[in-house]
């Protein structure tokens, strides 16, 4: 099966993670015990990232970014990061291979994307009476503009994970 990146449901996931990661970036923070940096800066929209990693041996032990841009620069580099970590110098340079084919317009063969994103609720009906008992699920409005169904305990304001594969409500977010 080919999905193409203006595939309705595609395109609407990618907005998502944009927002999600631009929100909330992950790994953003100086690495002050970086065994590699990497700065990478695009004068003509005035995006620049400091990118660090520390290895262990052959693989990637943590990657972080500083920097400033735009939404779509930021969260590209808190979804890397994410999927730095963990991963050998040879998967790393694949990675990034594919990433620069990608860009270049060449079809892409798989796409690994974050099984789970946290999001906040903007709009919700109020709980019905009964309904915790009964494992009732209500509807609701996410961040993003998704609708989803949340148990009837989920109020307004609370930030919910999120399955990417199907949009279904999976639990609260901790913290």
């Amino acid at each position: 099966m080919t999905i193409e990146r203006d595939t309705p449901p595609l395109n609407s996931l990618y907005q998502q993670l944009i927002l999600e990661h631009y929100k909330h970036p992950r790994n953003k923070g100086a690495l002050e015990d970086a065994d590699a940096r990497a700065h990478l800066n695009n004068p003509t929209c005035g995006d620049e990232i400091w990118l660090m990693v520390k290895l262990d041996g052959d693989r990637i032990a943590a990657a972080k970014f500083v920097g400033d841009g735009c939404s779509i620069s930021q969260a590209s580099v808190s979804m890397m990061t994410q999927l730095l970590i963990g991963r050998t110098r040879a998967e790393a340079e694949e990675l990034a291979r594919r990433f620069t084919a990608l860009m270049h317009g060449e079809k892409v063969v798989s796409l690994e994307l974050p099984k789970v994103v946290e999001l906040t609720v903007t709009e919700t009906t109020p709980q019905p009476k009964g309904a915790t008992a009964t494992n009732q699920m209500k509807d609701a409005t996410l961040e993003t503009g998704l609708r989803t169904r949340v148990p009837p305990f989920i109020d307004v304001g609370e930030v919910v994970r999120i399955n990417t594969e199907d949009g279904s409500y999976l639990s609260r977010a901790k913290g």
